[in-house]
């Protein structure tokens, strides 16, 4: 029996690794992007193209527009994180006594991962647009981002691929 609470203790503190892990990385890449936005505020033109057809802008926007995804990056966490703390008020395919505590700990596991991958990768496709118009390379941010976003979409099918499949 303490063999089993000390495997319990021992997942929970790989849990919490995990989640301090990918706080400080989350908390380093916004901070990094506030700091740049600020420091470069005001080279920033007054209006910013917001739309694009065939490769010119079309449409323009007022800067400021460029706190929208910082602060919908901030909403996401914050309400992926109430999911996270209530997962098991979720709907579960395949779910059995057997196997409802794997379950419960794996979506816990995925949402956290998409919480954390969701919030910084649109931080780091505000960070692409901002480098952009600063004339900078913004490669590296904007494939960051790409793979972060797709992997908020391929986890969640991957969790419901392996629940289908479950045979206890």
């Amino acid at each position: 029996n303490s063999e089993m609470v000390g495997r319990i203790i021992d997942r929970k503190m790989k849990n919490n690794f995990l989640k301090i892990i990918l706080f400080l990385i989350s908390i380093a890449i916004f901070g990094y992007h506030l700091t740049s936005l600020l420091i470069h505020w005001s080279e920033i033109p007054n209006e910013i193209p917001i739309h694009f057809q065939n490769g010119e802008p079309n449409n323009w926007g007022p800067k400021y527009l460029l706190f929208i995804l910082p602060g919908l990056s901030i909403i996401l966490w914050l309400l992926i994180g109430l999911l996270t703390k209530n997962s098991k008020k979720l709907n579960y395919v395949n779910l059995t006594e057997k196997n409802k505590e794997q379950q419960y700990k794996r979506v816990g596991n995925m949402l956290v991962l998409v919480q954390y991958f969701s919030a910084t990768g649109l931080v780091l496709l505000n960070e692409t647009f901002l480098r952009e118009l600063m004339g900078m390379d913004a490669s590296i941010a904007l494939y960051t981002a790409i793979i972060l976003l797709a992997a908020c979409v391929i986890l969640p099918f991957y969790y419901l691929f392996w629940a289908a499949t479950l045979k206890y």
